[in-house]
């Protein structure tokens, strides 16, 4: 199964970016996200095996049973990609929680043997993908109010012709002993 690990954002927050999300279309064509999809990829696992999804929940559950909820405070746009054919995202300020929750999660994913792409973290919320980002930048007048994210997610992702689909596998509350969602 293709999987990665993901803040799970708060609905007033991915109301906010829909909204943001909408303007921009006006400006910049491109295939936008459906909101349902919205997350912060924290670790791209790849293919996982399903008998290693049980070390990974154990990396998510320890990671987050030290790290008290995460302050996300949008920074602005940017784009991944050849100009012509870019992803457009939101980017967040890069704070040393967010980078040693990172760290954390990394570490734990990595002592169960775990394996995970290995690029640099940059918090970001893609809204589009097959952006023409080659014209002018878009005026924006605000972007999304800061947030605080609660819980961390393990995420199925299925590629498909229309695009990808994600399902949540299992989610769990920081610094709390309490998964929300488990299938499994």
């Amino acid at each position: 199964m293709r999987a990665f690990i993901a803040l799970q954002l708060p609905q007033v927050f991915i109301r906010a970016s829909s909204e943001l999300a909408h303007k921009l279309s006006g400006t910049l064509r491109g295939r936008y996200l459906a909101p349902d999809s919205y997350h912060v990829t924290l670790a791209f696992l790849g293919k996982l095996p399903k008998q290693k999804m049980p070390h990974a929940i154990e990396a998510i559950n320890v990671s987050c049973s030290e790290t008290e909820p995460l302050l996300l405070t949008p920074s602005g746009l940017g784009v991944f990609g050849r100009p012509e054919n870019a992803t457009l995202w939101l980017g967040f300020m890069q704070t040393a929680e967010l980078d040693k929750f990172d760290a954390s999660l990394r570490r734990n994913l990595a002592i169960r043997g775990i394996s995970f792409a290995g690029h640099p973290f940059k918090a970001h919320l893609s809204l589009a993908r097959h952006v023409h980002a080659s014209c002018k930048s878009p005026r924006i007048s605000c972007l999304p109010q800061a947030t605080r994210c609660t819980s961390i997610g393990l995420f199925e992702s299925r590629l498909l012709k229309t695009g990808a689909t994600y399902a949540c596998l299992y989610s769990k509350h920081l610094l709390t002993n309490n998964s929300i969602s488990s299938n499994g």
